[in-house]
């Protein structure tokens, strides 16, 4: 059972509190500003609805900082609103604190009651240790430091009417199409294949830095989310029962499988079928250069032999993102020898 801090409990005594939160905020009221500067934690819908645009509130968005990637502030104009969305660290908030003491100014967005939200006990409890680390926490710095409020909904303007807050609409993110991207995966169960899943993890990381136009689909459990949680454009599969993983994968756009066999005990005896799957699901297969691949897959003919080496593996991937004929013939050849089989 997760503990909550010692802080929290005593956080939790002060929300009976005559004083509200961010009461102090309705004598600070708004400025002019050139610009605003947003401060977020990862990539969230609440940055991508309501700032991915050129202009918020009537003011130009000059950047972002992402503080859960380290990021600190450039160095800003007296006349810059930073606009703190959701979450703040402690080294930020020096850095805001900074700001401010030069005449800055300083805004908290939030799309949540995240001050009630952190003693809700309908919640999770690791969503609410999760909100006292980011919010709760720091909450008495945020109301020293904060000039306005800014929320998302009429409710929130209406709970906290009183600090005069600034009610932020949302608007359509921009669309990136999924179209435009090449699914590489790798469908091992993690209950049996820990292993090579964990040696992927260096292929992934190398081809998602060098390209785009990627994304990588895997099964997997907790272990296997944690393992891939700082990497962008990753899909992970509940492990499912054969016949759903039959049925219903299919539906799903699948390009380039991933077949590495490590030197294990299990692996010596595995068999080929991943070629049948990877062919099923319409898509080319890279695969270890050792049995049972080596001698049944024809190498550049119906797909790929390669040796475990990370940077080998993401190369192929990479050039195959580019070469849509060339995985077109490669997969024409695997059906065609399905078909004869």
């Amino acid at each position: 059972m997760m503990l909550m801090p010692p802080g929290w409990w005593w956080a939790r005594l002060r929300t009976n509190r005559a004083a509200a939160p961010f009461a102090a905020l309705a004598a600070r009221g708004s400025a002019h500003s050139a610009g605003v500067l947003v401060v977020h934690w990862g990539e969230t819908p609440s940055v991508d609805y309501y700032f991915r645009r050129a202009q918020v509130a009537g003011f130009p968005v000059l950047g972002f900082v992402d503080i859960s990637r380290g990021e600190s502030l450039p160095h800003l104009g007296v006349d810059t609103l930073v606009v703190i969305v959701r979450y703040v660290s402690a080294s930020i908030l020096a850095a805001l604190d900074a700001h401010r003491q030069h005449g800055g100014r300083v805004a908290l967005f939030m799309d949540d009651d995240l001050p009630r939200s952190q003693f809700d006990l309908s919640l999770p409890q690791a969503y609410r240790h999760m909100l006292w680390e980011r919010f709760g926490c720091h909450l008495s710095s945020l109301e020293h430091l904060c000039d306005e409020l800014w929320v998302s909904t009429p409710t929130l303007a209406e709970r906290y009417a009183y600090t005069c807050p600034r009610l932020i609409e949302p608007v359509a993110c921009p669309a990136v199409s999924a179209r435009g991207l090449v699914t590489y995966f790798y469908h091992g169960s993690p209950s049996t294949h820990r292993d090579d899943i964990e040696w992927l993890r260096a292929v992934v990381e190398l081809t998602q830095a060098r390209s785009d136009k990627t994304l990588f689909m895997v099964i997997g459990d907790r272990q296997v989310r944690r393992l891939f949680a700082d990497l962008p454009r990753i899909l992970i599969l509940h492990p499912m029962p054969w016949p759903t993983y039959r049925d219903a994968l299919p539906s799903l756009p699948h390009h380039i499988g991933l077949a590495p066999l490590l030197a294990t005990d299990f692996n010596h005896t595995r068999s080929p079928t991943r070629f049948y799957d990877f062919t099923r699901l319409g898509a080319v297969g890279l695969y270890s250069d050792v049995e049972p691949y080596r001698g049944f897959v024809h190498h550049a003919k119906d797909g790929w032999l390669l040796p475990n080496d990370p940077l080998v593996w993401s190369s192929r991937i990479i050039d195959l993102v580019e070469q849509l004929e060339v995985r077109g013939r490669v997969l024409l050849l695997a059906r065609d020898r399905l078909g004869r089989s």
